[in-house]
């Protein structure tokens, strides 16, 4: 079961993403802050983070690279304002963003997407094990 981060201040995102993705065989944990985060990248085995860009978009950013720089491995859905998209490059480091709405259906095929490359990924590897010796 692959385990996603939904990092936002905002509990009823938190809890809306959850419940709408609950049928995805994925296992939710949630931070509200960059050392809830980093915590929880450290000591888990994170496959996606779910990033929702608030009203301190500068801290959404500074998340974004803590993920990109150190986890490079985990997928990032940024879900932003529009204009985020255009006016700041730093928001390309994202492996997918989606405009922020409260429909969530985009960000439901995206972490349905994300989560079935992982699937695929991990079934390579158990089916191709590496020898090191």
């Amino acid at each position: 079961m692959s385990e996603v981060i939904i990092v936002s201040r905002s509990l009823q995102f938190r809890e809306k993403c959850a419940r709408l993705l609950s049928d995805e065989n994925l296992q939710f944990l949630f931070a509200g802050s960059a050392d809830e985060l980093e915590q929880q990248l450290n000591s888990r085995k994170v496959t996606m983070v779910i990033l929702k860009s608030g009203h301190d978009d500068a801290n959404c950013r500074r998340l974004l690279d803590l993920v990109k720089e150190h986890h490079p491995g985990i997928s990032v859905i940024l879900s932003a304002e529009y204009f985020d998209f255009w006016s700041d490059f730093s928001t390309w480091a994202a492996d997918a963003c989606i405009v922020e709405s409260r429909d969530l259906r985009e960000l439901r095929s995206k972490v349905h997407e994300f989560a079935a490359a992982e699937s695929v990924t991990l079934e390579e590897e158990e089916a191709f094990p590496v020898d090191w010796s």
